[in-house]
């Protein structure tokens, strides 16, 4: 398993109606609001930003990874992009040159879906400042495979 690297939003406004839209768009998730800095197994977090207090991260619009891949078994991302400036020198990553941080809202197979939700999501305003928790820092997670979680809800869904 995978060892990563995340900022989780905690304020008391955003982060639970971030965690909502994420759950109204994709009901099996049951992650928290937050931006993934770092895979542990691609790219280490150096360690002097291990406990840096983090105070802000700035939502600037939506997004989307995939979208426009007409490959049928590529998920369809969309997503917030946002800002950090705490955290800026570890938003690029080598091994994927067109990363930024990001707050995932949907990632899912529908197209349709997407297309449709980031058209809503266009129509807001951005560009929100969103005043973290005091002594907010990064928090190491460990994640399982997407595969295995899948593989493993089909398996419930093909027996019930």
């Amino acid at each position: 398993m995978a060892t990563v690297s995340v900022l989780y939003i905690t304020d008391d406004a955003v982060g639970p109606h971030l965690e909502l839209l994420r759950n109204v768009c994709e009901p099996s998730s049951r992650s928290r609001p937050h931006l993934t800095v770092r895979y542990f197994d691609r790219l280490s977090v150096p360690k002097e930003y291990l406990n840096k207090v983090v105070t802000h991260v700035d939502l600037m619009e939506p997004a989307t990874f995939g979208l426009d891949d007409n490959s049928s078994s590529s998920n369809q991302t969309v997503f917030i992009r946002c800002k950090c400036d705490e955290l800026a020198h570890l938003e690029h990553k080598p091994d994927f040159p067109s990363s930024e941080f990001h707050i995932t809202v949907y990632d899912g197979k529908c197209s349709d879906f997407a297309k449709a939700l980031l058209k809503v999501l266009k129509t807001f305003s951005w560009r929100i400042r969103i005043e973290l928790a005091p002594n907010t820092t990064l928090t190491q997670i460990t994640v399982k495979s997407r595969g295995v979680k899948r593989i493993a809800l089909a398996a419930r869904l093909t027996t019930s």
